[in-house]
């Protein structure tokens, strides 16, 4: 006797199916439909190969900047002028060049390891090889110059410090034209000992921004090439 009610699963219906109605689980798509993830995107896509190089162009430009400002102050041995406006873009420039290579230098570490990053055999040896282990390997050239800039950077600083001792530029007042501030105590100086300040305190700003900037560009330019490998030197110099 046949009834009315709801048919029960067939006999030939296949394991982990209802009624003739299979079940799968759904695939995830990953990060920007790649697998791997986000570490996959940086270092497989195309967008994210013209974003380095929008990174590197702009490091480059900045860098072209300080380098200009950094020889003009000590050339001339007075401050440039106008460098005021360019400290705030300089500083945007900075913090999203310094996202990028903290990106890089994380994507490049093998997920759920406690391996560091930078225990290669290479480490320590100079500022290029550095660069190398952290965010991968470019023309030597390029790390070679990068290098420089570093340094370049930061002897500005350091040698700019010696022309501050007495403080930085101050407005005239006292009965004196030219003075330089320092903690609250004013310095009644010449106008060259004051052009010398007020171009050491330029150099001290460039120096930190000339650094960051010179590793920025390394790093974009490592992670803008194509496939750039996600890599890291271990402990024993093995690739992870």
């Amino acid at each position: 006797m046949s009834g009315g009610g709801p048919e029960g699963p067939g006999a030939d219906d296949e394991p982990g199916s209802l009624a003739g109605l299979r079940w799968q689980q759904v695939q995830q798509p990953g990060f920007f439909g790649y697998p791997g993830g986000w570490r996959d995107w940086l270092a497989r896509s195309i967008a994210a190969r013209r974003l380095a190089v929008s990174l590197a162009v702009a490091d480059s430009v900045a860098i072209a900047i300080v380098v200009t400002v950094i020889a003009a102050s000590v050339i001339r041995g007075r401050p440039a002028g106008g460098v005021q406006y360019l400290l705030a873009p300089g500083i945007l420039l900075v913090v999203a060049g310094q996202v990028w290579a903290v990106l890089v230098i994380t994507a490049r570490r093998p997920p759920r390891t406690g391996r560091r990053l930078l225990a290669g055999p290479n480490r320590g040896r100079s500022i290029s090889e550095d660069l190398i282990s952290s965010f991968g390997p470019v023309d030597r050239r390029v790390a070679t110059i990068v290098g420089a800039l570093c340094v370049i950077g930061f002897l500005s600083f350091i040698t700019a410090i010696f022309f501050t001792w007495q403080g930085g530029p101050a407005g005239p007042g006292g009965g004196c034209l030219y003075r330089l501030e320092g903690h609250g105590i004013y310095t009644c100086v010449s106008k060259s000992a004051y052009d010398l300040a007020g171009a050491a305190q330029q150099r001290i700003a460039a120096g930190p921004l000339l650094f960051f900037f010179a590793i920025h560009l390394y790093a974009a330019l490592a992670s803008s090439k194509a496939n750039w490998p996600l890599t890291v030197i271990g402990v024993d110099g093995s690739g992870s």
